[in-house]
Formats: structure tokens, C-alpha cells, sequence
């Protein structure tokens, strides 16, 4: 078996595969519109921001906005990163904007997600979400 210098430990495997579990969960919820489900997976301190914006939405206005189907999944889709720090697992990426509208140029196409779960009662569950405009990689 090749060893590769970057090769992860059972115990990051393991924490991988459930915070990837999580964010499908997360993803799920939100798609059905099922708040009940969603409530579960927010810590009651949870907040969600747009980079740059001066205000956050709270847990109860993101449940409502579940309920009504205006919530948007962002899914990390390129770049993804998890890492942890205390009792705090942060995942970020680049994720695809459910509300780009193809050929237009209302709103980004990609996102940079940064969300971060926490483990409480066996359960993971999530601190908060920030979004922001997706950096273009260019070098010169």
C-alpha cells in the first residue's frame, strides 16, 4: 500500500465521514422543507451571516424561512477543507449559489461556505454559517 505524506488517521477519517454525514442531513432537511429535522441540527446560539453583511439570521427566522422553502442549501462542492479546534469542526468550501440564475448576472454562481459544527449530546450539530463571494484563484 502506497503511503501518501498527507495521510489522515482513523480518528480524522472517522470525523470526516461524520461531519460529511451531518452536512447531508443538513441538505436534506433544508430541501424538504422539514424544520423539525433542521431544529435538531441547530444549536439554539445559531447564526447565520453573508460576509460582509452587518446583521446575522437567527435560529427561529431559519426555520421559518425552511418552513416557507426560501431557505438555500449552499453544498460545498470544490475545495473542501474540515478542521477542528477544540470542540469546534469547521468545514469550508466552494459551494454553487442555489439562487444564480443561469445567464444571469443577478448573484454569484459560486460561494465560499464556512460552517461550523459542534458535538453536543452525541449529536453534531451547527454553530453557524457564513457566506461570501467565491475568490478567484489567480496568480500572476
Amino acid at each position: 500500500m502506497a503511503r501518501s505524506p498527507m495521510q489522515k488517521t482513523s480518528a480524522e477519517k472517522k470525523l470526516e465521514r461524520e461531519i460529511l454525514k451531518a452536512e447531508a442531513s443538513l441538505g436534506k432537511a433544508i430541501a424538504r422543507r422539514d424544520a423539525t429535522a433542521l431544529a435538531k441540527l441547530l444549536t439554539d446560539y445559531y447564526a447565520d451571516a453573508f460576509e460582509g453583511s452587518e446583521r446575522a439570521t437567527n435560529k427561529k427566522t431559519i426555520l421559518a424561512r425552511c418552513k416557507n422553502g426560501e431557505l438555500p442549501f449552499y453544498g460545498i462542492t470544490e475545495h473542501r477543507t474540515i478542521s477542528s479546534s477544540v470542540d469546534i469542526v469547521t468545514i469550508e468550501g466552494i459551494g454553487e449559489n442555489p439562487r444564480h440564475k443561469k445567464g444571469g448576472a443577478e448573484k454569484e454562481e459560486e460561494v465560499h461556505v464556512k460552517r461550523l459544527w459542534t458535538k453536543k449530546d452525541g449529536r453534531w450539530q451547527l454553530v453557524g454559517q457564513t457566506i461570501g463571494p467565491a475568490e478567484e484563484e489567480s496568480e500572476d
